[in-house]
């Protein structure tokens, strides 16, 4: 396998001939190692199509995570930082053995999940986006799973602060608040199902 390097605007990788995909950019780097994240499996002693398209497939995977939306209050465009980090979360879940695609964390409202909503609200300083938040999920899981012997996902993370009661008590004031606004005639929709069996 060749060494490839790729670069757009913001960040740009390369691939070394152990499997191993650094990407780069101003705001720092990062390397995703294959074998580590083919651990049930001898990355080398698989068909060079297969490493390719593993490969391939990753590099997609991380890079995906910089298509930010605008910020819907500004209308600004994510900072290379901002992607930069969101490419960084996407690379630590997967070699700490997280699961492909990211954890919701409950809502899908343009303000962000609602365990950030809530936790934002308890602690308004604490982090600067849901980057900065996942981030911090990510590395509470990590500690966790030090501090306990065992395996802490990321989803039991987010678990253990919804079951926190200053946390659910904010969690059922944002319910009951988003309630109010939305109107929609749910009884409604349900009677029409009803009278459709």
């Amino acid at each position: 396998m060749q060494s490839k390097r790729k670069q757009n605007a913001v960040v740009g990788h390369t691939v070394d001939d152990s499997g191993k995909i650094e990407f780069k950019s101003e705001a720092g780097s990062f390397i995703v190692d294959m074998m580590v994240l083919s651990a049930d499996v001898d990355f080398k002693m698989l068909p060079p199509l297969i490493q390719r398209a593993a490969i391939h497939g990753v590099i997609q995977k991380v890079s995906d995570r910089a298509a930010i939306g605008r910020d819907p209050e500004t209308g600004a465009s994510a900072t290379p930082e901002e992607k930069f980090a969101a490419m960084k979360e996407c690379a630590d879940r997967l070699m700490s053995g997280g699961p492909w695609n990211a954890v919701a964390t409950g809502g899908t409202g343009s303000q962000g999940g609602l365990l950030y909503r809530a936790m934002k609200a308890i602690y308004p300083n604490a982090w600067s986006d849901r980057t900065s938040f996942a981030t911090y999920i990510m590395q509470k899981a990590l500690s966790e799973s030090e501090r306990l012997k065992r395996k802490v996902s990321e989803t039991d993370v987010r678990a253990g602060l919804m079951a926190v009661k200053r946390v659910a008590k904010e969690i059922d004031r944002i319910r009951q608040e988003e309630g109010k606004t939305v109107g929609i005639d749910a009884g409604g929709m349900l009677q029409e199902l009803e009278e459709a069996k």
